[in-house]
């Protein structure tokens, strides 16, 4: 009998490092992938990423199934493709042992919103090619 091997890991994103209170889908989930790729694992189970709720933080707290989670959005690369500045990320919540999921959301939240305002504020973004 032949039988296909493979290995899996579960892991939410928000596990992975991160230099905002959690783990996102920035350079260090690129980084993790590359990494599973290089181990030979291959299933990354990455449980529901939905928006959750605001007492729990649990990806099984979904307030959507067809949402994704603002949280997991990478804020340096907001910075670096110049819709916020870096400044903005200076007070943002350090990756501790254990997270503030609702100090990292306000955070995020508050970020994201100056990047709706900011991309508003410039036209010229959405001038379509």
């Amino acid at each position: 009998m032949d039988i296909d091997r493979s290995s899996m890991i579960i892991l939410h994103p928000t596990a992975l490092p991160g230099g905002h209170g959690i783990g996102d889908f920035g350079k260090n989930a690129y980084e993790w992938i590359d990494f599973l790729e290089e181990t030979g694992v291959k299933i990354w189970q990455v449980l529901p990423f939905g928006p959750t709720d605001n007492i729990q933080f649990s990806p099984y707290s979904s307030s959507s199934s067809k949402l994704g989670n603002f949280a997991l959005i990478d804020l340096t690369y907001l910075a670096e493709i110049g819709i916020i500045k870096k400044e903005d990320l200076n007070n943002s919540p350090k990756n501790l042992s254990k997270i503030n999921f609702l100090d990292v959301y306000k955070f995020k939240e508050s970020i994201l919103r100056k990047s709706h305002t900011n991309l508003y504020k410039d036209k010229k973004n959405f001038n379509s090619k």
